[in-house]
């Protein structure tokens, strides 16, 4: 029986090869959205699953206070002194170890690399469980042991026998190499979006105490995205359990103001979890949003086929009756409908394997993601999948043509009648509203992310390189001389050192007030350590008072026994502080408290700059210090004049290595530090303008076969209207109003959808665009002027038709 069943499914098939083509299709497109969704976020949400603890292996997170001026809710990270804290006091824990990343020039003879060096507690390596080539999980016991990957291995020696070579870090501290590792997989944390930073180079504590005096305890302000402190557990643990266990040792270590200013609480995370962290870091929902839209383009296409194979039942009613009057059995036209469509799914789906088995490999590529197909977990679920499919978009169309007598069968009553043109309506509105919400949110989207990449141009970020891991000492103090170096170039306007750059998203902050001891009435601030040359190389204009003057020793915070310092403020500090103009505060003082041991410090405004958004993309605009001094300064920044020589660059490097040649030169311009960040959000609109494209186009495609059908229906009512005297324009008016009223009343359910949803995408931002409701309206029109071209086709190649040949049909 069932081989008879999947016989005439295939002889329908064949007999209508259009509509079966587009039934495959668009059920294979849909499924291979939903899969490709699907498969990503679990991809997403398992990382670090290879490593055998896993299962009782947690990551320690940062619940912020509003009042921290940051615009993140909180880090995947904490005070460092919370780890042995937690040790000490929760006896289900294991190990405890924090990670901790640095920069610094590795030396091999005279190669030199600029390297991130992991320094982290010896435990580690027994919660971590990674594939030594050589050496062993006791490396770390050595102040001087070093860790490294096979690929650094080759890169440094060219070769991975390397147990007892010595490397030396910024010229001056010396680490022997104690292991070898086999290459730490991509789908782990250590590769995480934004805050991974790999996990390549691996030494101790120990050694970093050794070359900063870094408390071994811990401390209560290094949260440096990407540093992790980590909990195993002898047990799996209860997350909630965990969670409140860790935050009673919180409270009672953490003073309650630094808890209202700063860190409210501490979050528990599996360690699977931790890679996406990054996203309740934002707090954009993503990848809950990219299974979303994989489902409803999914939706999109089972109602294509649905509304396709009710249509097509008006030319098989009357196999239905003659098999009925034979004495067929409901039961057996339903599992042969059924059949039919579980077949159309399994073809759809071997299709939809197919476009993943290409399109996986190249998302890998672009991505540097490792998403792959493992078929014998998959299996279960693509055949389930498969089934839940076809049984769904059967379903209906199965039930409507088997649900009438002989006698309607024969007579097509059951698709002639209200019934049937309300369900068909309802199907296509369905469609038109998935696709228009989707195409909605991809144009506000869209225009939001082309409002931030303009805002960025307020600075020059084309004409600016930047000189990058210049916060080594050697290296700071060679600042002048480089500086001269680079001056003399031709095509080099000017130069500035600085701890942060403009999209650097950095938060160095602290607390001031306006009258000395006043701390009921702090404001939250950030600095930025700067040379007197930064406001003109990055274009800051000044709305009032003056810039920094190498020639006023107050300009310059390089005197420590001084408390006292001239600073450039924005406008929005000047307003916070409580100052009725940036006129009025020229020449104002305002205090930062110390503690109890030291005097509070004297901040004097001499400049007020104009707000503007330093670290850009979704952060809100700041209250920002710009202080003049030299011990800080993380990134140099050159200002290359429109139509410099070609070979500015170059001699730009050749600059640094006559100024200082033992540290190799690292550079990009200002642009590309934004591209890091924004290529995320041009990412997101990309999969949502894809996803978009996809469910409009499943449900036009929709809309061009129902509206053949139903045209060819019509074609005896068309005849007798022409002979009767109807004009070709008032036939197609007949006909696209009757299929434009379902569009219609999508674009009533969908608009208000969009306007919700957009808006909770633009809430992210501080600065918004102002047109939602146009953009949203314009999709809207966009998608009603898409179907009634399709529908415009379709009733003038009807009203054109003979009305002799109308009157012949049937």
């Amino acid at each position: 029986m069932l081989q008879n069943y999947l016989m005439i499914a295939l002889r329908a098939m064949a007999k209508n090869k259009l509509y079966a083509l587009i039934n495959i299709l668009g059920l294979a497109v849909g499924l291979s959205i939903y899969l490709f969704a699907a498969i990503l976020a679990d991809y997403e949400y398992n990382h670090d699953t290879g490593f055998a603890n896993h299962e009782r292996t947690y990551t320690v997170g940062s619940i912020l206070s509003p009042r921290a001026s940051i615009s993140v809710g909180e880090l995947d990270n904490t005070y460092t002194t919370m780890g042995p804290l937690i040790k000490a006091d929760m006896d289900e824990v294991e190990y405890m170890a924090r990670a901790v990343n640095q920069n610094y020039l590795v030396s091999i003879g005279d190669k030199h690399f600029h390297e991130t060096v992991k320094f982290a507690d010896k435990e580690f390596l027994h919660i971590f469980d990674f594939n030594y080539i050589s050496g062993n999980s006791q490396a770390l016991y050595d102040p001087s042991g070093l860790v490294i990957t096979e690929s650094i291995a080759n890169k440094w020696f060219g070769r991975t026998d390397v147990i007892g070579e010595n490397i030396q870090l910024n010229h001056e501290h010396d680490l022997y190499i104690k292991a070898v590792i086999e290459d730490v997989p991509r789908n782990t944390h250590f590769y995480g979006l934004i805050t991974g930073s790999g996990m390549e180079i691996l030494t101790s504590l120990v050694a970093l105490n050794r070359f900063t005096g870094w408390d071994l305890e811990g401390n209560w302000n290094n949260i440096s995205t990407g540093n992790h402190t980590y909990l195993m557990t002898y047990e799996p643990a209860d997350i909630d359990t965990l969670e409140q266990k860790v935050n009673a040792i919180f409270d009672r270590n953490v003073d309650p103001e630094m808890q209202e200013n700063f860190m409210a609480s501490l979050t528990i995370r599996p360690l699977k979890a931790t890679a996406s962290a990054v996203w309740d870091m934002v707090g954009m929902p993503v990848i809950e949003s990219v299974q979303l839209l994989g489902l409803l383009v999914l939706i999109i296409a089972i109602v294509n086929y649905t509304n396709l194979a009710t249509a097509q039942s008006m030319g098989r009613a009357r196999e239905v009756g003659l098999r009925k009057t034979m004495g067929a059995k409901r039961s057996q036209l339903m599992s042969q409908f059924l059949i039919e469509s579980l077949t159309t799914a399994v073809f759809a789906m071997l299709i939809a394997v197919a476009i993943l088995e290409a399109a996986i490999p190249a998302f890998n590529n672009v991505t540097d993601k490792v998403v792959n197909l493992q078929y014998i977990s998959l299996l279960p679920w693509l055949l389930t999948t498969t089934v839940v499919v076809g049984l769904i978009a059967g379903a209906y169309p199965a039930f409507l043509i088997t649900k009438t007598s002989p006698i309607d069968a024969l007579k097509d009553a059951h698709v002639k009648g209200i019934k049937g043109n309300l369900f068909r309506s309802l199907m296509i509105g369905i469609q038109f509203m998935l696709s228009i919400f989707m195409l909605a949110l991809v144009m506000i989207v869209f225009f939001q992310n082309e409002k931030v990449k303009e805002g960025s141009n307020i600075y020059p970020k084309d004409e600016v390189l930047l000189l990058e891991r210049v916060g080594v000492q050697d290296i700071r103090d060679r600042e002048d001389v480089l500086k001269n170096e680079l001056l003399a170039i031709n095509g080099v306007r000017s130069v500035s050192f600085s701890s942060q750059v403009p999209f650097e998203q950095s938060n160095n902050g602290r607390a001031v007030s306006r009258t000395k001891g006043d701390e009921e009435n702090e404001v939250g601030i950030n600095i930025n350590v700067v040379d007197h040359d930064f406001m003109r190389t990055f274009d800051v204009p000044l709305v009032a008072g003056r810039d920094f003057d190498q020639n006023i020793v107050a300009d310059a915070n390089t005197n420590n026994e001084r408390n006292q310092v001239n600073v450039i403020v924005n406008e929005l500090l000047v307003d916070r502080l409580g100052f009725a103009s940036p006129q009025e505060a020229l020449g104002q003082s305002f205090w930062q408290d110390r503690g109890e041991d030291a005097e509070p410090f004297e901040y004097t405004i001499i400049g007020v700059m104009e707000d503007q958004n330093l670290q850009g993309l979704h952060n809100s605009v700041k209250s920002w210090i710009f202080l003049n001094s030299g011990d800080r300064h993380n990134y140099g920044a050159v200002r290359i004049a429109k139509g410099a020589p070609a070979n500015v660059v170059s001699q730009i490097e050749q600059a640094w290595q006559r100024a200082i040649p033992d540290y190799p030169i690292e550079h990009r311009f200002l642009d590309d530090m934004f591209d890091d960040v924004y290529s995320i959000y041009e990412a997101m609109n990309g999969v949502l303008a894809g996803f978009a494209s996809l469910a409009l186009l499943l449900a036009l495609i929709g809309l061009f076969g129902m509206a053949a059908f139903m045209a060819r229906g019509k074609t005896r009512e068309i005849g007798i209207r022409k002979v009767l005297g109807a004009s070709l324009t008032q036939i197609i008016k007949l006909i696209s109003w009757q299929f434009s009223k379902p569009v219609i009343w999508a674009i009533a359910v969908a608009l208000p959808l969009a306007y919700i949803a957009s808006g909770m995408y633009l809430n992210f931002f501080a600065d918004r665009i102002s047109m939602q409701l146009p953009l949203i309206l314009l999709a809207g029109v966009f998608a009603v002027a898409l179907a009634w071209l399709i529908i415009a086709f379709h009733a003038l190649r009807v009203a054109r038709a003979n009305p002799i040949n109308a009157l012949r049909y049937e």
